[in-house]
């Protein structure tokens, strides 16, 4: 029986949803959900799960800018795109967390503490968020650096992103 080779590369699913990635966001974003719950009106478990909600929203628009599109323009960096999504990501999943705990619209308007909670939720999701975002690239450039250095360099991909047969 002939045996195909396995592919070293993790398939891009994987990568955006792996354990580290998912168990570290599940973590910050339940400790982060516990600090918000004490200076909050609603259940400490209700904010809990908003804070869940937001932090794996900002996860997956982290890893999917991340991998895709595969060529960007050449006055735009990925690293760039990657923060302008989490930061836009946080604010419309904050807005979708309360609306699914609440069972449909917020009335912000008409609820100023809620309002203050969403302002809270979205203004401490940010912060975490982005700073979270910029430790983990700084994490992959280090690992990519000590593989490089450890004779594993990736295969380098020309500046365009399009590989060819000579990089393969």
């Amino acid at each position: 029986m002939v045996l195909g080779a396995v592919n070293a590369k993790p398939h891009r699913l994987a990568v955006m949803l792996g354990w580290r990635r998912l168990l570290f966001t599940l973590a910050t974003a339940v400790l982060f959900g516990l600090m918000l719950g004490h200076s909050s009106l609603s259940p400490t478990a209700t904010v809990v799960a908003r804070a869940v909600l937001v932090g794996l929203v900002a996860m997956i628009a982290f890893g999917l800018v991340e991998q895709w599109p595969a060529r960007l323009p050449k006055w735009l960096a990925r690293w760039v795109l990657q923060l302008m999504a989490v930061a836009i990501a946080v604010p419309l999943a904050s807005l979708l967390a309360y609306w699914v705990t609440l069972g449909g619209n917020p009335q912000f308007a008409q609820n100023p503490a809620r309002m203050s909670g969403f302002g809270t939720l979205t203004g401490v999701g940010v912060l975490v968020a982005l700073w979270v975002s910029l430790g983990a690239m700084v994490r992959q450039r280090d690992a990519s650096v000590r593989n490089q250095a450890q004779g594993r360099a990736p295969r380098l991909i020309p500046r365009g992103g399009v590989c060819d047969r000579s990089c393969r």
